[in-house]
């Protein structure tokens, strides 16, 4: 995952990380020290990864957010500032390896989540004024689109971590109406019209619309205006729902006519590693239908790939997320449970993954978290989880789960 592996990079040097990607993390110039301090970041201040090795980090606030430093404590110009997205800043806080580095972030989330949600609106309106954006290195699709369509799609993704998921898909909506206006005679154009149609439609998902997504990825895919090789990443993402959502016969049937026409629409060479895209769904529909020969197959495709793959824009999608939801569609709590302690430098995804109280879509995915928890809670890694307190819980879950309605009694803890 994205933060362990810039940790583990760290311990070999600021270059080795900087080498990782085409495209590295941004280095941030601290704004001036406060009195009391000698240099931005304690120089003794460490963080212990997997208990082997000492990493110098600290937690720098500028521009209005947070940023994961990771320095050379005898030369502060080798750094690497990573800005704290939701996964990596409760990945932090969960990891008692980072324990040195709560109240650092506890200053930047406020101790219940209220300064962070105060800060993602911020960068959200921040970026609806300045109407254009820089992609993410590691965000394939953030490449290919537009600047003002980016700075929209960035900012609908911190209306939706701030709880305000209406808000986040009206502005997506809103710029698709756009496009629309101006006509969509162009690849450009009908590429920022999908990318923006295909976000609104994750996000409804996301807020548990089921039919409103369901709608989206039919309208997608019956928008003639729209290059074919385009619109039938609709049918793609429509059968990866239905796969998780167990209608099994429904998605094997869509994701096996959407590769026939990914086949047939695509020209020149295909983005590396699409083919695990296609594989992961056919492996879980049919183990659910009792197909084991052609999960098995499908799944081999899975393991066969590299761990990770780029391209000319950047890093793709890394293969370890493919297999985190093909386990959780299997609901294959013996392969998750491989997955999150098979690292001697665990950070992500068993931090997240063992919070008692974060609520998953789809919501049975609960069960199988609650069976990789039991056999988790035997190993000798499970002291180096703790649970997020309860007052940020409702962060955890990005404000879109009513306190009254979390999986456990510590909702109670939480108003109090």
């Amino acid at each position: 995952m994205k933060l362990r592996a810039l940790l583990i990079a760290a311990l070999a040097g600021t270059a080795a990380a900087a080498s990782a990607t085409p495209m590295p993390p941004p280095v941030f110039a601290p704004p001036a020290p406060a009195p009391q301090m000698a240099a931005p970041c304690p120089p003794r201040l460490t963080v212990t990864i997997g208990r082997k090795e000492d990493v110098n980090a600290c937690i720098l606030q500028a521009r209005g957010w947070a940023y994961l430093v990771v320095f050379n404590p005898s030369n502060y110009a080798e750094r690497l500032a990573l800005p704290l997205d939701h996964d990596m800043l409760f990945t932090l806080l969960a990891s008692t390896d980072m324990a040195s580095l709560w109240p650092q972030i506890i200053a930047f989330t406020g101790a219940d989540g209220s300064k962070l949600r105060a800060a993602l609106r911020a960068r959200s309106q921040e970026l609806r004024s300045s109407n254009w954006a820089a992609p993410k290195s590691t965000n394939q699709l953030e490449n290919f689109v537009g600047g003002s369509v980016l700075a929209t799609m960035q900012a609908a993704d911190l209306a939706y971590e701030a709880g305000d998921g209406a808000d986040a898909v009206g502005l997506l909506q809103a710029k698709r109406a756009q496009l629309e206006l101006g006509g969509l005679k162009d690849n450009d154009k009908q590429f920022d019209w999908i990318s923006l149609a295909m976000r609104e439609a994750k996000l409804q998902q996301w807020l548990g619309n089921i039919a409103a997504a369901t709608a989206i990825y039919d309208m997608i895919g019956a928008n003639r205006a729209i290059y074919a090789g385009y619109r039938v990443n609709g049918a793609i993402n429509k059968a990866a729902m239905l796969a998780e959502l167990g209608q099994a016969a429904a998605s094997l049937a869509l994701i096996t006519q959407a590769q026939t026409d990914f086949d047939r629409t695509s020209n020149g060479p295909k983005v590396p590693g699409s083919d695990r895209q296609f594989a992961w769904i056919r492996a879980c529909d049919h183990h659910l239908l009792g197909n084991e020969k052609e999960a098995r197959k499908a799944m081999a495709v899975i393991k066969a790939a590299p761990a990770e793959l780029r391209n000319a824009q950047g890093m793709i999608a890394p293969t370890s997320g493919i297999e985190v939801r093909l386990a959780f569609c299997l609901k294959d709590d013996g392969m998750l449970a491989d997955f999150v302690s098979g690292s001697e430098y665990l950070l992500e995804p068993a931090a997240l993954l063992l919070q008692n109280e974060l609520v998953w879509f789809p919501r049975d995915r609960s069960v199988t978290i609650d069976r990789v928890r039991q056999r988790f809670a035997k190993s000798g890694y499970a002291p180096r989880i703790r649970q997020i307190p309860a007052a940020l819980v409702p962060a955890l879950n990005r404000w879109q789960v009513p306190v009254d309605q979390l999986p456990t009694e510590r909702a109670k803890q939480v108003t109090g």
